[in-house]
């Protein structure tokens, strides 16, 4: 995930400019290591609404980041599936294409879409 976001095409598609993306940052762990247990659900659209742009990456065996991270959003009516799109299999791995509502910071790019897919 990390070569694949650091990739200029991906960066440039997400307008991040020369920010590096990293996995697993060890001062946003460390500030966040006594957080494990606080529900921190109830800041996420205020900072929606504040601008800040979000990125939701669900990895289907992934431990912290996965399908229940797409089903946390949709609760909070921040992403929608798109019921008339069948999952897509691809490396026995599962994908959905997601559908953002309206008027909200979030983007799922297309680019970024058939990349994942072509990876």
């Amino acid at each position: 995930m990390e070569n694949f976001l650091n990739k200029q095409p991906v960066r440039d598609a997400l307008g991040v400019g020369d920010i590096d993306f990293v996995s697993c940052s060890s001062a946003v762990y460390d500030a966040m290591v006594t957080d494990w247990m606080r529900n921190l659900e109830v800041g996420i659209p205020t900072l929606l609404e504040d601008g800040i742009k979000l990125l939701v990456y669900a990895g289907e065996y992934d431990l912290i980041c996965n399908w229940l991270v797409v089903l946390f959003f949709k609760k909070l009516h921040i992403l929608s599936l798109n019921t008339s799109t069948e999952e897509v299999s691809w490396r026995k791995k599962t994908y959905w294409d997601l559908r953002l509502k309206p008027n909200l910071p979030l983007t799922f790019d297309s680019f970024i879409q058939k990349s994942v897919k072509r990876v």
